[in-house]
């Protein structure tokens, strides 16, 4: 080619777009020369429906090898082939936007002239583009092997591009045989390119351990293009977060470039932020999941994104729902509907959202008018994937407001067109539903093939946490069918799967949350097993289930304390009871039916109980009766409460008569109840207190890690910590009239806080003054120190170094609140000059301190009680306690009376300090005192303290 002739079509290529191009023949020395003509217009007319299309055209012999590669400059172009009949031979667009290579590679069949088209995307900027290279060679066995992967990927697109989800598998054999093509010449640009698609296919599937791994590979072949890289870290990011392993989706989003360099990639910076909120909630790290979803929509809207910034509105929904923030819940989703989208089916997944959430806020009608619109919006749309997702959720909401058959008809509906559709997950959503219902509804032998389908499918997807669902519901089936051993094999396949999700979840209140949201598949695995017991009485099943029990009971506290041991089988916790006179009693309360575990040195029996509603009925009145029992005429009450509730949890076991000690395992409710205040069964005008020391352990597990001595700790050398009658408001005398008068108000951040947990109308204690007297003047003289008045405050105590007492004792107000991390006890709320300060020490400070003391004496009001979780059991600020170290704690189950409980805790101190009794028997001996009192008679004034933790004596100092 001359010169010349070579600058001319330059020229007129630069006139169509503006931009510069290189144009390069690259042949054998014995291949002819390579004929370049230009279509017929200089300025190349645009394609039916599309943007400018650039024509070159190439005489090609048959055998040839045609490469291409064009350098998008802010342009997204695709690069075209046609044969010399004009029939389509190849079409690339790489997924990779306005920047990067396109790359056409591909073999003639025929001889003649081909053309080659340079087509803008529509819509797409103008910015520019730049060919490198054009070269026609003799094609070799790998430019024919690169050739036939390409030809592959074209059909993989073209099968992606119809938008037909029954041609996805077709699409993912396409890039599959392309990958591997690509692998064996090692062109690992295009097999990075080839996994991308080949992983997105995957996951539009729904097959997301495929596409987690085909992602995954994408990335380790290292893309040349930058938002390749990008959008497969967003897409990997997002899967493992789905497939229930979120620390490795933070691990992986946050190496994204796009954070890295904020603002410098918007698009993907967007999606990062995103699909790392998801995991950072599923993490329960809430605040950075809201501050991210945030910064999401603040990019969404910067790009002018209508479409994607809904999807981070609903997450924000969604987000505020967990919280039981409704009404910014519903504002999230409003506004996000408010959006609007250009695409319908977009809609679909926003109005499931908002439905789901009305549904949770109790709101079932309105969610049901919402599901309604959400199916003519998929319908209208003809996405069938997102119809029958809805249809599965309106399933759920017409079982739970009893109607079955309505619930059946339309969970067929969805399996059905799921299954026309080849949607694996909303088959697997369908049929799961479908076995559910027919278990519930007395139908196990229908509910079991269903729900095996539903396993295969979910284990073919990746779903673990789907799979322990379908697992359950199968282990009732068969359980419904008399088939206990199979039963007994699927619900432990079932917790098997969850204790490895478990695993993922790194704080332990969520760890916490995440089993109690499941608790239904362990306590069933219980119930199995007590269920082969009754039919096999000496096969052991009795003591696997007690063991089954204690895994998971108080596990977080268990763990915290226990440095990675496992929980202690059952000879191992026999020989923590030491003696012939202690006997163990371990309640765990079922559905439909509870269990106790009687446990001595040499032996286990269990007794079977009524359900947990049976049970919660009477321990429930029996506590509130108890704690009022000082009113007057309320004492008959409380007795004939306590008398059924003993029939009820304490005769079964009493059978062979009850040893001196009791170390009483509550559950439920029953964690409430003082059981020293229980009728005996053998002597029933007393309460146990009167023969027996009763005290109280999270767990058995519990107890055998309260008694190894931690490593790296050092001994308390000092005896006693009294704080004492804190300073709560500018209204008490010791604070002087100018210091009141000069008071400012508190920070707004102070005043919602005490206005939430009901701080505002705190009174003084004016006897925990003379509780904290009375302590001292029992103690040796220089052998302990008083923190009182402004001194109790929260700093002094954070750093009054706590860990060097034998003994901590607290004496004032406490807060027990829903959130047990913010159950707190009350210090000084103001100090000496009137200024408000902070006085919370709060459960989660509490037992991150410090703490191998003897122990620790909360005497306050509800300092036992807190959040419920089942398995758990009462989380709150005795659990902290003894989480920060402390072998024992004194804590309260009500409100506290001052004068009753300085009475209370004055005697208790004798008998410790002066008498050398143990802190369980000096309790006892201070309750019967309290009880021999007319005056303090009322088991009001002097049950409601129990110790939890260890009952023998303190160690000598």
């Amino acid at each position: 080619m001359k010169r010349g002739t070579l600058q001319a079509l330059l020229a007129l290529f630069a006139a169509g777009c503006g931009s510069l191009f290189i144009l390069r023949h690259e042949a054998s020395p014995d291949a002819p020369p390579l004929t370049l003509r230009l279509a017929a217009s200089a300025s190349p007319p645009p394609a039916a429906g599309g943007g400018p299309v650039h024509r070159q055209v190439l005489e090609l012999r048959r055998g040839d090898a045609l490469e291409v590669v064009v350098e998008q400059r802010g342009s997204d172009v695709a690069l075209r082939l046609r044969d010399p009949r004009g029939n389509t031979v190849l079409e690339i667009d790489s997924p990779n936007g306005l920047r990067g290579r396109e790359r056409l590679l591909a073999v003639a069949e025929r001889a003649g002239p081909f053309t080659l088209e340079i087509a803008l995307q529509p819509r797409a900027p103008l910015a520019g583009f730049r060919k490198r290279l054009v070269a026609v060679r003799p094609a070799t066995a790998a430019d024919r092997r690169s050739a036939a992967a390409e030809l592959d990927f074209y059909a993989g697109e073209q099968a992606r591009k119809s938008r037909a989800r029954r041609r996805l598998p077709a699409a993912v054999d396409h890039y599959r045989r392309a990958l591997r093509a690509q692998l064996a010449v090692h062109d690992t640009a295009a097999a990075a390119r080839s996994a991308a698609r080949l992983a997105w296919a995957h996951e539009e599937l729904g097959e997301y351990l495929q596409a987690r791994a085909a992602y995954a590979r994408a990335l380790e072949l290292g893309p040349d293009d930058l938002d390749d890289r990008l959008s497969a870290r967003n897409h990997l990011g997002w899967l493992q977060y789905r497939l229930g392993a979120p620390e490795e989706a933070v691990s992986v989003l946050k190496g994204s470039p796009a954070l890295a360099a904020p603002g410098s990639e918007p698009m993907y910076e967007a999606g990062a932020e995103n699909n790392l909120a998801l995991a950072c909630q599923s993490l329960g790290r809430n605040g950075e999941a809201e501050r991210r979803l945030l910064r999401a929509r603040e990019l969404w809207r910067g790009l002018g994104r209508a479409c994607d910034e809904p999807v981070t509105l609903a997450n924000l929904g969604d987000l505020h729902v967990d919280l039981g923030l409704a009404p910014s819940a519903l504002a999230f989703f409003d506004r996000a509907l408010a959006l609007g989208c250009d695409r319908q089916e977009r809609l679909v997944p926003l109005l499931r959202s908002q439905a789901m959430a009305y549904e949770r806020l109790g709101r079932r009608e309105r969610a049901r008018k919402i599901y309604a619109r959400a199916l003519a919006a998929a319908r209208a749309a003809g996405h069938p994937v997102e119809e029958a997702l809805v249809l599965n959720a309106l399933g759920g909401l017409l079982l739970g407001d009893g109607q079955a058959a309505q619930a059946l008809a339309v969970h067929g509906e969805a399996l059905a067109l799921a299954t026309a559709n080849r949607d694996l997950r909303g088959q697997a959503n369908a049929l799961s539903n479908l076995g559910y219902i027919h278990e519930r509804l007395g139908r196990p032998r229908a509910a079991l093939p269903l729900l095996e389908r539903a396993l295969s499918l979910y284990a073919r997807l990746g779903e673990p946490g789907a799979e322990a669902a379908v697992l359950y519901a199968t282990a009732l089936a068969q359980r419904g069918l008399g088939r206990l051993g199979g039963a007994r094999t699927s619900i432990e396949a079932a917790v098997a799967k969850l204790e490895s999700l478990r695993r993922h979840v790194p704080a332990p209140s969520h760890r916490a949350s995440f089993v109690e949201a499941r608790f239904d598949s362990y306590e069933l695995a219980v119930d199995l097993l007590m269920g082969l017991h009754r039919r096999s009485p000496g096969a052991g099943f009795d003591v696997a289930a007690f063991e089954a029990v204690e895994r998971v009971r108080a596990r977080t506290l268990r763990e915290a304390l226990a440095a990675g041991r496992p929980a202690p089988r059952l000879p191992e916790i026999q020989r923590e009871l030491a003696d012939a006179d202690t006997l163990l009693l371990a309640y765990f309360l079922g559905e439909e039916r509870s269990f106790v575990w009687r446990v001595n040195r040499t032996g286990l029996v269990a007794h079977e109980l009524p359900g947990r509603a049976e049970i919660e009925a009477l321990a429930r009145p029996a506590h509130r009766l108890l704690a009022g029992s000082a009113r007057p005429n309320a004492l008959g009450a409380s007795k004939a409460a306590l008398a059924e509730l003993s029939r009820c949890v304490l005769a079964p076991v009493a059978g062979r008569g009850l040893p001196a000690r009791l170390v009483v395992v509550a559950d439920g409710a029953l964690a409430a109840v003082p059981f020293a205040a229980l009728p005996d069964p053998a002597h029933p005008g007393e309460p146990l207190l009167v023969r027996h020391e009763v005290v109280s352990s999270p767990s058995a597990s519990v107890l055998a890690e309260l008694r190894r001595k931690p490593v790296a700790r050092t001994a308390p050398d000092r005896l006693l910590l009294v704080v004492a009658d804190p300073v709560f408001g500018i209204e008490d005398p010791r604070l002087g009239p100018a210091a009141r008068d000069c008071a400012a108000p508190p920070p707004a951040a102070l005043t919602r806080t005490a206005e939430a947990l009901g701080l505002e109308a705190l009174e003084r204690l004016p006897f925990s003054g003379v509780e904290a007297e009375r302590i001292l003047a029992l103690a040796p003289p220089g052998s302990g120190r008083r923190l009182t008045g402004f001194d109790a405050s929260r700093e002094t105590v954070l750093t009054a170094s706590l860990g060097s007492y034998r003994i901590v004792h607290f004496a004032t107000h406490a807060v027990a609140h829903a959130d047990p991390r913010l159950s707190s006890v009350v210090l000084s709320l103001v100090d000496p000059r009137g200024a408000p300060r902070d006085g919370l020490l709060r459960a989660d400070e509490l037992a991150r301190l410090d703490l191998p003391a003897e122990l620790i004496v909360l005497s306050a009001c509800h300092t036992a009680a807190g959040a419920e979780v089942r398995g758990e059991g009462v989380l709150g600020l005795s659990r902290a306690a003894l989480r920060s170290g402390a072998r024992r704690v004194l804590v309260s189950l009500w409100a506290a009376e001052d004068a009753a409980t300085a009475e209370l805790m004055t005697v208790f101190y004798g008998g410790l300090l002066h008498r050398g009794l143990s802190p369980a028997a000096a309790l006892r001996e201070a309750q019967l005192a309290l009880r021999r009192q007319p005056r303090w008679s009322a088991p009001a004034h002097w049950a409601g303290f129990v110790l939890q933790g260890e009952w023998r004596a303190m160690s000598p100092p």
